[in-house]
């Protein structure tokens, strides 16, 4: 079974660092990366498949009252 996973932060060095962590023990995860958060939220919305986003805490990414809880 392959799982897909949602990076959702805006440094790529730490979506790359955090896929390379996920992906380096089995072959069975897809990573989806993702710099910003109108383009996490159409994503998400548009896919039936994810089964865990991993979202930044920055406030330029998703301050609670704008991003987690939409």
């Amino acid at each position: 079974m392959k799982y897909t996973f949602v990076i959702v932060d805006d440094h790529p060095l730490f979506r790359g660092a955090l896929k390379l962590a996920l992906t380096s023990k089995t072959n069975d995860v897809e990573i989806v990366e993702i710099g910003d958060l109108e383009s996490a939220k159409a994503y998400i919305q548009r896919s039936s498949d994810i089964d865990l986003v991993l979202l930044t805490c920055s406030r330029q990414i998703s301050p609670f009252s704008t991003g987690i809880f939409q």
